[in-house]
């Protein structure tokens, strides 16, 4: 028992050896390691894309959105009541028809007989007037004679009262010339006093006439009602009777629409409206119509802006016929409206400014520049200040940059 206790304890005196040598070799590894030399490092200035900014011609852009539209889309409708009693052959929807052409007919024979009867009794009328001209011919006819009669009386009558005075006619005689003269005189009388009847009876017989002239009038107007024409050439949207249908005053026979002008009400802000001329030109896209653009102009400008919106209405027009593709009705466009062209300006990309400063290069140098912008042009700025024509402005790691900072250039195109 006491020869085991014994080893057990010279175990752990060796366990001890071991590890208080271990230690000892650690310090000395520790103390002999040999120390790395620190070297002054610095990192390198940062790279900056730069663009030499020059003066140059800009057209503004505004863009706004809109519905197209036809241009001319009307509801031909009856005027009158009446059976439908032909409808041009093969009419339907999306058929072109021309203008002028006959599309539909409404029975008219009721009208044919109304304006038969008005032109009968024009006619009729016509012919009383005629009659009294040959009337009044006549009576002035007989007037001129009764004219000369009552002058013969008068110097008859003259004349022997002048002998009857000197005794060398009889009374009789003169009593007799006297009569005759009052007689001739009432006669001419008479006869001018039917001339001046004869106006109002003319007067009365012409307005009879134009009254049976204009009914006359109504009815060839409604015979002209039956025939349901194009107004202008197109196509047909709706056909909306057929043969044998009886139409009323209003109701809707067919629906025609032309395409060749194509109108798009599109909205503004308010704030460009000045810049806004007519005739301006305007390029149309459609989400639907992917690489299809349409051409137009500023046909019309609407006279108020919507103070809710603060927008106002320009109304382009589209000419299908200049269309390599035509511009349906119902597209939802994006417009792009031309604005004035403004002349040697400074344009900067709008993320080149920060604080209403922007930074140039000079010398391997980034220098602050004040700039005010005048108007932003989609992703450009107009800029006025100190920017001037050549300089070398910086458009990247702007958030690293202050007055003085040294920079690395990396020169880029213009608008890249």
């Amino acid at each position: 028992m006491a020869q085991g206790f014994r080893k057990f304890l010279l175990s752990i005196f060796l366990m001890a050896l071991l590890v208080a040598g271990g230690i000892a070799v650690a310090d000395w590894l520790r103390a002999t390691k040999p120390v790395a030399e620190r070297t002054g490092t610095q990192a390198p200035p940062p790279l900056v894309r730069v663009v030499v900014v020059n003066p140059q011609d800009i057209r503004e852009h505004f863009v706004g959105y809109g519905s197209a539209r036809a241009d001319r889309d009307v509801v031909l409708a009856a005027e009158l009541s009446g059976v439908v009693v032909k409808v041009a052959p093969g009419l339907n929807d999306g058929v072109a028809v021309e203008a002028g052409e006959l599309l539909v007919r409404i029975d008219d024979r009721r009208y044919q007989q109304q304006l038969a009867r008005a032109q009968a009794v024009a006619a009729e009328l016509a012919a009383k007037v005629d009659q009294l001209d040959v009337e009044q011919a006549n009576i002035q006819r007989l007037a001129s004679i009764a004219q000369q009669e009552l002058e013969v009386n008068r110097d008859e009558m003259q004349r022997l009262g002048g002998l009857f005075e000197k005794e060398l006619a009889s009374k009789k005689e003169y009593d007799f010339a006297r009569l005759a003269y009052q007689q001739s005189r009432s006669r001419l009388q008479g006869l001018k006093n039917q001339l001046e009847l004869i106006r109002p009876r003319r007067a009365a017989l012409e307005a009879a006439r134009a009254a049976r002239l204009a009914d006359a009038e109504l009815a060839r107007l409604d015979v002209e009602r039956c025939r349901i024409t194009a107004p202008f050439a197109g196509q047909v949207e709706r056909v909306a009777v057929h043969v044998g249908d009886h139409v009323l005053p209003g109701g809707e026979i067919l629906r025609l629409m032309s395409t060749r002008l194509i109108e798009v009400p599109i909205e503004l802000p308010s704030s460009v409206r000045p810049r806004v001329a007519l005739g301006t030109r305007c390029l149309l896209e459609a989400d639907s119509m992917p690489g299809v653009h349409w051409t137009g102009k500023a046909a019309r400008i609407g006279p108020a802006a919507d103070p809710r919106s603060r927008t106002f209405t320009a109304y382009v027009e589209v000419d299908n016929d200049r269309q390599p593709t035509p511009l349906v009705p119902g597209y939802f466009v994006t417009a792009r409206v031309e604005g004035p062209m403004m002349r040697q300006v400074l344009a900067v990309p709008r993320g080149a400014i920060v604080d209403d400063q922007v930074f140039v290069v000079n010398d391997e140098t980034a220098h602050a520049r004040k700039v005010r912008v005048e108007r932003y042009i989609e992703e450009q700025a107009i800029v006025t200040g100190e920017l001037q024509a050549g300089d070398s402005l910086i458009v990247s790691n702007l958030d690293v940059l202050h007055n003085g900072t040294r920079v690395r250039v990396q020169r880029i195109a213009n608008g890249e």
